[in-house]
């Protein structure tokens, strides 16, 4: 597509609008209460980790993050 910003949708909303229980977690100290929380639950549940694009991943090059 030209001259069109394409962005993620709200995966925890999404999850949501189809019954299931949606978190979005946004820091590492928030998963594992979030993951924990999901464990207990009898509730089929989606965890959307929101990470900085900027990160690099364990397999990634500084070249790669340009």
């Amino acid at each position: 597509m030209i001259a069109t910003e394409l962005t993620n949708p709200d995966f925890a909303a999404f999850a949501r609008s189809f019954g299931l229980r949606g978190v979005t977690v946004r820091k590492t100290p928030e998963f594992a209460p979030a993951f924990d929380e999901a464990m207990r639950s009898s509730e089929t549940t989606l965890i959307e980790i929101i990470v900085d694009k900027q990160i690099l991943t364990p397999t990634m090059t500084l070249n790669q993050n340009t």
